[in-house]
């Protein structure tokens, strides 16, 4: 049930408390120990690690209401307190040495117990024993209040240790919170109930988080903080790092001084206040960091266009539903055309944080009010420069985009449920497993598919070039003078279903490939048999400036980068994507021939179930080319390269190794067709002509008036190959198949 309050807070609450962890200050008129009363947690004198004044506690981490539900509240409860105290004598000397207040006993003297905190029941007033559970009202404030449970939970130990109290009183619960009990008077009665105080203390630290507080306010230096209530005992100016800090020091204005630290959970000196350090030992040895971050590796995107999918379901991409300001941003099916999903990544190199600016609107990538709330809104605004409208981006283990706000640390972009069309976007407290927390970069279709060189942009002499023109899987790719060569040119082939590129060297065969797989910085780049795994699958994204980085597309966060300076044999690696020149390159569409540079079947034109084949899949030197029956079978494919520098082809069989060969290295008629080494000779070199039908003539360099001709123009298969006079002639038609 939601509670209404008539008063503001700034108001009402009176923030000027001690509390000590072993004496604390009851609202009863008369004062008694807290060692006779309670089962205090033992002291400690191993001293505060970790404790920072102005961050005892990320906004992100109070705003986390969804992190517990009432059946995790209750067996938290239960585990730190199962209310196994059967004292009855216990029950008698405390209910008749102190009158005003009373204790709440189960069963009789000889079978029975104190009901604690996990056990009893509260109804609207200040009785006990009937209503809901400490458990559900906890929740129920939580939820009302959008503050992590946690949080209450912790506070409801650190003011009145009812979570480990073996047989708390009736007091202790009307001052639960210790909500409205100043140190110099007593509590005020209308804030008596242990759901009044739960309520008011949740809604108390929402107002902070939402409004901030003068007293405390975020990210100003200079804000004392003083160690004690006496001026005596000083203090030291505080940078106030978040609101969930500032709600703390609301509730009890002091830092624990040297001596508090030392002591751990124990007594430091008479200058020492223990409040928040009680706060922030209850909350970390319960439930860990005080702190939401993101666990995962901060990186450097490339400016640029890009659309995020959702990781779960990458054909859904996060884009604006309208253009004004405020309009929501939601997923919607994949479409690259539709700007309303590109969004232009701008980074600020000062802060490495970005602006997303929607490209159908101009607007950018907002929080909602700057606010920094679990569910809070993502929408499009214009552009203001506030935190609202920075993100950090990070790079899961599992090659997910956290998209992190800067207004909170551990605040992401979340789905506000599983990925569906229509699902809007939101802020949520990162929580390192969620699939609706982790994005995809999509990068589009940026370079058209075909056959490119690689130049670099500090240098356009210099371009990717393997080693020696090795066709050996794992020949090592360096830096070389641009001469157009066959081993210095780069087939491009986009996936659109992974939105990923292989980028393969035609005359090998061999895809650009990480070494090993190794995605750390200076991780050689290499050429490797096309395996179809992330080590040859690259994102190829588009810069300002008409240049292009290669990003590893299975680890964001790192590019082909050039080692050293231009020049010939300098190596290319994998780096950390810097946004340097060093990995930019100029993609330049190699000149060719008739057709691209890759890997065919070569048929007759009227013949199309049938394919060049080496007989017997033979590797010798001399085998025989003829025409056989279609199967795709290694002896039937031909790596197709275009030789810029003369203007011709080489055909080779990938398999062999040998290229197409005129026997004898000189045209005659009936002259054979046959495979060989390799030797870059005019025997091996192809002109490749297209003819007036689409198909294509395939003719001798030694002597380009003899073309590649079926032996008797028999057209059939097992027909024997041969050059032959150049005439439009059937038996000299050829197409070409992928």
């Amino acid at each position: 049930m939601n509670h209404s309050f008539l008063k503001s807070l700034k108001d009402e609450f009176h923030k000027s408390r001690v509390v000590v962890f072993v004496v604390f200050s009851f609202f009863m008129a008369a004062t008694f120990s807290f060692l006779a009363t309670s089962n205090p947690t033992s002291t400690s004198a191993a001293p505060v690690q970790g404790f920072n004044p102005g961050n005892i506690i990320s906004d992100a981490v109070m705003a986390d209401y969804n992190s517990m539900t009432v059946a995790e509240i209750q067996a938290f409860l239960t585990s730190k307190n199962s209310c196994n105290n059967t004292n009855y004598q216990l029950y008698l000397d405390q209910t008749n040495a102190y009158k005003t207040v009373s204790w709440h006993w189960s069963g009789s003297a000889n079978n029975g117990h104190f009901v604690c905190l996990s056990e009893e029941r509260f109804g609207e007033g200040t009785t006990i024993g009937s209503g809901q559970t400490a458990a559900e009202i906890i929740y129920e404030a939580a939820q009302t209040s959008r503050i992590n449970p946690k949080v209450l939970i912790v506070l409801l130990e650190k003011e009145q240790g009812l979570i480990s109290d073996t047989f708390p009183h009736s007091g202790q619960y009307r001052a639960a919170t210790g909500y409205g009990c100043p140190d110099t008077a007593a509590c005020d009665s209308k804030y008596y109930g242990f759901k009044n105080q739960v309520f008011r203390a949740a809604e108390l630290f929402r107002y902070t988080l939402d409004n901030g507080y003068y007293l405390y306010p975020e990210n100003k230096s200079g804000v004392f903080v003083a160690y004690n209530p006496s001026s005596y005992c000083g203090g030291t100016n505080v940078l106030i790092e978040n609101r969930a800090t500032a709600a703390l020091y609301r509730y009890t204005p002091y830092q624990p001084n040297a001596a508090a630290l030392a002591a751990g959970y124990g007594n430091g000196d008479s200058c020492s206040a223990y409040g928040n350090r009680n706060f922030y030992l209850f909350f970390t040895n319960w439930f860990g960091s005080t702190q939401a971050k993101v666990d995962a590796d901060q990186i450097i995107i490339p400016d640029g266009e890009y659309s995020l999918t959702a990781q779960s379901s990458t054909n859904l991409a996060l884009g604006s539903v309208g253009n004004s300001n405020g309009a929501n941003v939601e997923l919607a099916k994949v479409d690259d055309s539709n700007k309303a999903q590109r969004w232009n990544f701008k980074r600020d190199t000062a802060t490495n944080t970005y602006t997303l600016t929607n490209l159908a609107t101009g607007k950018v990538l907002d929080l909602h009010n700057n606010k920094t709330t679990a569910g809070t809104n993502v929408q499009i605004w214009d552009g203001d420069g506030s935190c609202g409208q920075r993100w950090k981006i990070y790079r899961s283990d599992d090659n997910g985009l956290i998209v992190e706000s800067t207004c909170a640390s551990g605040m992401v972009v979340d789905l506000s449920k599983a990925a569906a069309n229509g699902v809007n976007a939101e802020l949520n407290v990162f929580s390192g497993s969620s699939a609706t927390q982790k994005w995809t970069l999509r990068t589009g279709q940026t370079v058209s598919e075909g056959v490119y060189s690689i130049n670099s942009a500090r240098d356009k002499k210099y371009g990717l070039d393997v080693n020696e023109a090795s066709t050996k899987s794992g020949a090592d790719v360096h830096f070389w003078t641009f001469l157009g060569n066959y081993n210095q040119l780069w087939h491009f082939e986009y996936h659109a279903d992974s939105d990923e590129y292989t980028i393969t060297n035609p005359y090998s065969g061999h895809s650009l490939d990480i070494e090993s797989a190794n995605y750390r910085s200076g991780t050689n780049i290499q050429i490797y048999t096309d395996n179809s795994t992330c080590a040859q699958r690259w994102k190829v994204a588009k810069t300002s400036d008409d240049a292009y980085y290669l990003m590893a597309a299975c680890n964001y966060g790192y590019s082909v980068d050039l080692q050293n300076d231009p020049a010939n044999g300098n190596g290319i690696r994998i780096w950390e994507t810097n946004d340097t020149p060093n990995q930019k390159w100029i993609v330049t569409p190699a000149t060719q021939g008739a057709i691209n540079d890759g890997i065919y079947t070569i048929a007759s034109k009227d013949l199309a179930s049938t394919a060049l084949d080496i007989n017997e899949a033979s590797t010798k030197n001399g085998a025989n080319v003829y025409l056989w029956n279609l199967h795709g079978n290694y002896n039937q494919l031909w790596r197709v390269t275009y030789n810029a520098s003369s203007d011709d082809y080489s055909i080779i069989n990938p398999y062999s190794g040998k290229a197409l060969d005129l026997s004898e290295g000189k045209p005659a008629n009936n002259q054979n067709i046959q495979i060989y080494t390799d030797n870059s000779t005019c025997a091996q070199r192809w002109k490749i002509t297209k003819t007036s039908d689409g198909f294509y003539n395939i003719l001798s360099v030694c002597d380009e008036s003899y073309a590649l001709d079926l032996a008797g123009s028999i057209m059939k298969p097992s027909s024997n190959l041969v050059v032959w006079p150049k005439q439009n002639t059937e038996s000299q038609k050829w197409q070409f198949r992928r």
